[in-house]
């Protein structure tokens, strides 16, 4: 400690340059006084250049009673700050432990000269150093800032001896500190890669006695002796994790010790009078979370099970809050365009004195609002996300100068450049009509004089540009260069027909001249818009037109709900934007740019970067060169994003919350087996891919990753069509790689065929009606499983995609009318927002890879309105194909999701957590290792019975056809209950939380 200011002084004798100032503090490494912390202040200008010069490396001088301490600094290692109060600054600069880390990890990834360079610099770097600030003699203090920046748990009993240790082997030691007020202390914290040396130190003092962990001291029974794996840790020490989570996380709301606010009771009872049924408790208590959450957030978010009732649970609670300010409001409902006629109907419902209307126009919003303004009446205004981003439609607008020969700016006329590389290096050249098929941020604009290089079009306007579908623009005149890049059959033929008349006249279909609705509301009613729902709140993460729609009308609202109940899609990135547009300050209070996704990414997902390193020759100068080839992202999220991000704005409703007899819920997987050609077919063509995935080569890489979606497809598809399939080709020469063998006829039905109408026949004999799942519409399956249903007897129907999103609900009922009993339908056209509660029984013909679309379409009729006792899914799959390891992967992931949800807690779900791998790459992988049957004989049964939901009486049937090999009735009875789990058996992370 010192009593008076010190001088600080920066020379640069080559600039002639001297800066002065005084500081009250200054710390330093003893070790070779390296400058940790210092704090100056002095006039304005010189204090901010002598703080810029320092951090950048130059040398600070301070003299200390007569004495000069000469501090070296390390570059781009400090935090800094500056302050000004009147005509002096007071600046500071402090070491950064964090970007002392990032700056050593970069310089591990530069190049390095030669072997015995490589292997020095690796030796100096395996270090990391911290340097952490306490008060004087506070162990304590210090042994929590050790903890901090350790990843090794340490429990307080370890102080002392972690502490002394630490210190006896030169790991942990002071650090010298000058000030003028209060004494604190610096210690220097030296840490090997994985913090090995510290886990030394513990693991030496455990294997001495010198500490033990609690409970575990002689003559104690070990508590560890009777658990196996995570989910039996938590069921022993349960109650104690409970505790600590109370202790630490206070909950908005508890419905167990608070009564439900005045506005939601009254809600609730004009649901009641109007639809004729109460909401179950556990809804009521979301809507009371989320409105308490309205009165200190800007938003809160619903993350509910599908069929829980979402839309009522988030009107109540909007509306809940607003009564409040007793007057009428304006609100925006965003939804799924098939949804919006059911967002009218619900809010009727559970809203009184309010009307709510579809939105499609600003038109429609003009008038809507005009009624409003009239009128005493709370108002909702219902958009299809679709129609949200909807805007016109944008064409080149550069011109052909066929005297200059190059595409001139329409502004300044001067001829247009692009950039392209030439031996490595960017040079710019006059731009090509191939950089205009589509506009980026790269064509938007003329370097010239900055005007825009894109303008609105018209189906009626006839230009020298041509949208071709699938493709993009093609100039007239230079039509014949697309040639090759045209891959559909559609944009053949209308480049096919430009090219025989050059000037005809060719619309642009889909082109209108409208502005987005998004941006009209967001600029001419902003402050006018109280509340804003944003139904599956999920399909907006991404970076695309509809996901900005959603954040203008975010920003127009004074308070918004998010519902979905998938809200991460596996991938750190899928909520990047999403949270970026919810809470933009909190993403840059934590460091996060909008302009770097893959940061976002890498911190709290998982990234796999590929190097390339190439080794220098035997006794030669050639330096060893380490470049980074690719970065892919991989699934995963950090539960970080869940504590930092989620938790407090986030509010978790299941089906099982509700203390309803739900119907019983099972997924049933079916194995069939293919008959003897059509097994040795393709098995033929898993060993032909086999053999050109085994090349290692960089050309057989290449042509791996380019046939991987080729691969897949065709091994997924063939068992179910084994006839009909065009031959692989090779990606570049277009020449035939195998052709797949015709093993089968249109005619003849297969074992998936026979088994389907079999569960068909039997469900409709029994009254009931099914729903029939097929993904692979390229196929013939649906067109021949409805003639062969057709010949049944049994009243068949086909949902195509021609039908329109708001049009489903309605074409639904309308068949059902006309006695439909099957709906052949793609699972991705009514995974969200439609209620199928007269189909009972669903069976999945094929299987995509998407996890999301499996779980949404299997829960289109197990909703808590279904009055049916059993809901039954039947998955269908060949045995040995690539469909059994399909459905075996999905299992795994399904087991992730329900422990993600706060669902049951398993060790099968634990450990796939940690695969980040998705579907797609696993297959592809077990396709190149080239998977043995006998290998893939996990019971998936098994796995999927896990997750059932399952009454007692069914429950004893399973087992004794599990014991006997028999098949389970499907009739039950109609009193069902559900039967209590009892805690031993499953445990929940919500249950842990209290």
């Amino acid at each position: 400690m010192t009593e008076k200011l010190m001088k600080a002084i920066y020379s640069d004798p080559a600039q002639t340059i001297t800066l002065t100032a005084w500081a009250d503090t200054v710390a330093v490494d003893p070790r070779d006084n390296l400058l940790i912390a210092v704090r100056l202040g002095g006039y304005p200008e010189v204090t901010a250049g002598l703080v810029n010069a320092v951090s950048g490396g130059g040398t600070l001088s301070v003299q200390l009673d007569g004495e000069t301490l000469v501090c070296t600094p390390q570059q781009g290692r400090y935090s800094k700050e500056v302050s000004r109060d009147g005509t002096y600054a007071v600046a500071a600069l402090l070491w950064d432990n964090q970007s002392a880390r990032k700056q050593g990890e970069k310089q591990q990834t530069e190049e390095m000269e030669g072997k015995e360079q490589k292997e020095k610099t690796d030796k100096a770097q395996e270090a990391r150093v911290y340097y952490l600030a306490c008060p004087v003699r506070d162990k304590t203090a210090l042994y929590h800032e050790i903890d901090k920046v350790s990843t090794i748990p340490m429990l307080p009993e370890f102080r002392d001896y972690m502490i002394n240790e630490l210190q006896a082997r030169d790991m942990l030691a002071p650090c010298r500190v000058y000030t003028t007020g209060e004494p604190f202390a610096i210690w220097r914290l030296t840490c090997t890669p994985d913090d090995q040396n510290i886990a030394d130190v513990l693991t030496d003092g455990l294997k001495a006695g010198v500490i033990r962990i609690p409970s575990t001291w002689p003559c104690q029974p070990d508590a560890f002796t009777e658990i196996n794996g995570v989910a039996g840790y938590l069921r022993a020490f349960g109650s104690v994790i409970a505790s600590r989570i109370r202790g630490q996380f206070q909950p908005l709301y508890d419905p167990a010790q608070e009564p439900l606010s005045e506005g939601v009771l009254g809600l609730d009872q004009f649901v009641a009078q109007t639809a004729g049924y109460h909401l179950y408790g556990a809804q009521l208590a979301a809507a009371e979370a989320l409105r308490r959450r309205l009165q200190t957030a800007r938003f809160g978010l619903l993350i509910a099970e599908c069929g829980s009732g979402k839309s009522k649970v988030g009107s109540l609670a909007l509306q809940a809050y607003f009564l409040q300010k007793h007057r009428k409001c304006l609100h925006i409902v965003l939804c799924p365009s098939h949804m919006t006629g059911k967002w009218v109907r619900e809010l009727e419902e559970a809203i009184p004195n309010a009307r709510a209307a579809i939105v499609r126009t600003p038109a429609d919003m003009d008038a809507l609002y005009a009624g409003y303004a009239r009128g005493g009446r709370t108002v909702f205004a219902v958009l299809s996300r679709e129609s949200a981003r909807d805007g016109y439609m944008r064409r080149p607008a550069a011109r052909w100068d066929a005297r200059r020969q190059g595409f001139t700016c329409p502004d300044c006329g001067s001829v247009i450049q692009m950039e392209f590389m030439d031996c490595g290096k960017r040079t710019l050249t006059d731009a090509t009509p191939e950089y205009f098929r589509t506009e980026t941020r790269a064509n938007r604009k003329c370097e010239g004089c900055g005007a825009v290089l894109w303008t609105a079009t018209t189906a009626e306007e006839q230009s020298e540009w041509v949208r071709i579908s699938h493709l993009g623009y093609v100039h007239r005149r230079f039509a014949y260069l697309a040639r090759d890049a045209c891959k559909t059959a559609a944009a053949k033929k209308q480049l096919a027909a430009l090219l025989r008349e050059p000037d005809r006249f060719m619309a642009a279909r889909g082109a209108c001249r409208r502005f987005p609705l998004s941006t009209y509301i967001k600029n001419r009613y902003r402050g006018k818009i109280d509340g804003l729902i944003a139904d599956e709140l999920h399909q907006f993460s991404a970076d695309s037109g509809q996901g900005d729609a959603m954040g203008e009308l975010f920003a127009a609202a004074k308070k918004c709900i998010g519902m979905t109940a998938t809200l991460i899609n596996g991938y750190a990135s899928g909520i990047f934007y999403l949270l970026y547009r919810m809470c933009a300050c909190r993403m840059e209070q934590d460091g996060q740019s909008y302009a770097a996704p893959a940061q976002f990414a890498r911190e709290y997902g998982v990234t796999e970067d590929t190097y390339e390193v190439t080794e220098g020759g035997y006794n030669s100068n050639r330096r060893t060169a380490k470049r980074k080839k690719r970065s892919r992202q991989k699934p995963g999220v950090s539960p970080l994003v869940y504590s930092r991000f989620l938790l407090e704005n986030g509010v978790f409703l299941s089906l099982m919350d509700m203390g309803k007899d739900l119907p019983e819920y099972e997924e049933i997987p079916v194995p069939l087996r293919l008959p003897e050609n059509q097994q040795r077919a393709c098995d033929d063509l898993e060993h032909a891919f086999h053999e050109i995935f085994k090349d290692r080569s960089r050309e057989g890489r290449k042509l791996a990753r380019k046939l991987l979606s080729v691969s897949l497809n065709l091994m997924m598809a063939y068992p179910d069509q084994p006839y009909g399939h065009k031959p692989v080709v090779h990606p570049v020469t277009a020449d035939p790689i195998l052709v797949p063998e015709d093993s089968g006829a249109p005619e003849e039905q297969t074992e998936k065929d026979r088994r389907t109408l079999e569960i068909i026949r039997r469900k409709v004999n029994a009254g009931e009606r099914v729903l029939l799942y097929v993904n692979w519409v390229r196929l013939d399956s649906r067109t021949r499983l409805k003639r062969f249903l057709t010949d049944a007897g049994v009243r068949a129907e086909i949902m195509e995609d021609t039908v329109p999103p708001r049009g489903r609900e309605e074409w639904v009922a309308n068949h059902l009318r006309q006695g439909m009993q099957v709906m052949i339908v793609n699972p991705n056209l009514v995974e969200t927002g439609l209620d199928l509660n007269d189909f009972t029984t669903l069976i999945f013909y094929d299987m995509a890879f998407k996890l999301f679309t499996f779980r949404q379409a299997s829960r289109r009729s197990w909703r808590i309105n279904q009055t049916a006792p059993r809901v039954e899914v039947y998955i269908l799959y060949y045995r040995h194909t690539m469909q059994e390891r399909a459905v075996r992967l999905m299992a795994s992931k399904l087991a992730v999701a329900g422990v993600i949800e706060g669902g049951v807690l398993t060790d099968e779900g634990l450990a796939a957590m940690s695969e980040s791998e998705d579907m797609t790459s696993a297959l592809a992988r077990e396709l190149a290792e080239g998977i043995r049957h006998e290998d893939a004989v996990e019971d998936i049964a098994a796995s999927f019975r896990k997750m059932a939901v399952l009454h007692p009486a069914q429950e004893r049937q399973v087992q004794e056809a599990e014991c006997g090999q028999q098949s389970v009735p499907v009739s039950v009875r109609k009193e069902t209950k559900i039967r209590p789990v009892p805690p031993a058996e499953q445990l929940s992370l919500w249950e842990l939380a209290g």
